[in-house]
């Protein structure tokens, strides 16, 4: 589930999560995590040790995650099905 309400934008002091959004999703099994969601992985591409989440999804840039903010907003979004 995606919590569109608690949709944030700020700058985060974790460096790794980046400027800009931070979009909460909300699984339907126990993650193990306090939190999971969509951010921006500052460090992509980069090779700087630091590439990758934790389990989150990390977008490319802000721009990106300012994207996938405004679609959700637009077209009602508040379940993410994942499929293999």
């Amino acid at each position: 589930m995606i919590d569109r309400k608690a949709i944030v934008r700020e700058k985060f002091s974790d460096p790794e999560l980046g400027n800009g959004y931070w979009v909460p999703i909300y699984p339907t099994f126990p993650p193990g995590r306090s939190a999971l969601g969509f951010h921006h992985d500052p460090s992509w591409g980069k090779k700087n040790g630091e590439s990758g989440t934790s389990g989150c999804i990390g977008l490319r840039t802000p721009e990106d995650t300012l994207t996938l903010v405004e679609l959700i907003k637009h077209f009602n979004v508040h379940k993410l099905i994942v499929a293999s």
